[in-house]
């Protein structure tokens, strides 16, 4: 990269805020390619935001598409079941969720020759 190059980098990083790789910048030969490089819009930063800008899979009744992975809470809480379970755990004095202070199981030490 030359020293003009460089400054001109600087300069569209300084107006744009969009940073260009020395990869990317080595490739682009005209002003042109330059402009189309920066008119890009970002890529998604999930696979879930992809899919929908893309919009293919939201036309299909039987596939949902959530951008975080589903627990078995989750599972629970679509079904309706989550408030029972949440009440039963309460009722009987244990953590809804986490461990809450409790220890792991004495018998995995074991097996592992701990004391």
């Amino acid at each position: 990269m030359t020293n003009e190059d460089e400054q001109i980098a600087k300069r569209i990083q300084r107006l744009t805020g969009h940073r260009i790789c020395d990869g990317k910048f080595m490739g682009i030969e005209t002003a042109r390619s330059l402009v189309n490089y920066l008119a890009e819009p970002p890529k998604a930063k999930k696979l879930a935001d992809e899919l929908e800008n893309m919009g293919v899979l939201s036309d299909l009744p039987n596939v949902k598409v959530i951008p975080r992975r589903v627990t078995p809470v989750d599972k629970d809480k679509e079904i309706g079941r989550w408030k029972v379970i949440q009440k039963e755990l309460q009722k009987r004095g244990l953590p809804v969720f986490g461990n809450a202070g409790y220890r792991k199981a004495v018998e995995k030490t074991w097996i592992s020759g701990g004391v």
